[in-house]
C-alpha cells in the first residue's frame, strides 16, 4: 500500500467523524419518487440517485446540498427549490 493511502484514509475517517449520516427513509423514498415523477412528466431526465439525494435532503429540512453534478441539481432546483453549492 503506498504511504499516501493510509494518510488519506485517516483524513477521510476524521472528516466523517464530524458528519452526520442521514437515512434513506420511506418518506425520503417517496419524496425522491415524487421528484422523479415530476421530472419525467415534464420530459426532464434526472438520475434516480440524484432524486434520492434530493429526497433525503428535503425530508431532513436541508435547503442546500454540496455537489459536483450541477446539471441534475439545476433541474432539481427548478422542481423542488432545493439549492446546491458546487
Amino acid at each position: 500500500m503506498p504511504s499516501k493511502v493510509p494518510h488519506l484514509l485517516n483524513s477521510y475517517k476524521q472528516f466523517l467523524s464530524n458528519c452526520g449520516i442521514l437515512d434513506f427513509t420511506r418518506e425520503a423514498a417517496e419524496k425522491a419518487a415524487d421528484i422523479y415523477a415530476q421530472s419525467q412528466g415534464k420530459g426532464i431526465a434526472i438520475k434516480e440517485k440524484d432524486c434520492q439525494i434530493a429526497g433525503i435532503a428535503l425530508v431532513h429540512g436541508i435547503s442546500k446540498v454540496f455537489t459536483r453534478d450541477k446539471s441534475d441539481f439545476k433541474k432539481i432546483l427548478n422542481i423542488t427549490g432545493l439549492k446546491f453549492i458546487d
